[in-house]
């Protein structure tokens, strides 16, 4: 399944992550990978993905919240 470790896959699989248009006003983080369907990770409401930048950006540099 994209975006999951799967045993003895330690290579890179192509992909990437986009931010796309959901219900009900929501935006929708995609897993998409060629030649597969787009995978629908979450759903989050538009005004709050300055707060999963913020978290993910701190995350990533290894600061706790």
């Amino acid at each position: 399944m994209p975006g999951r470790h799967r045993r003895g896959d330690q290579g890179h699989r192509p992909g990437h992550y986009e931010v796309r248009p959901g219900p009900a006003g929501l935006k929708a983080i995609v897993w998409v990978e060629p030649g597969q369907p787009p995978l629908v990770m979450t759903t989050i409401a538009a005004e709050r993905l300055p707060m999963l930048a913020e978290a993910l950006n701190a995350y990533l540099h290894g600061v706790e919240a």
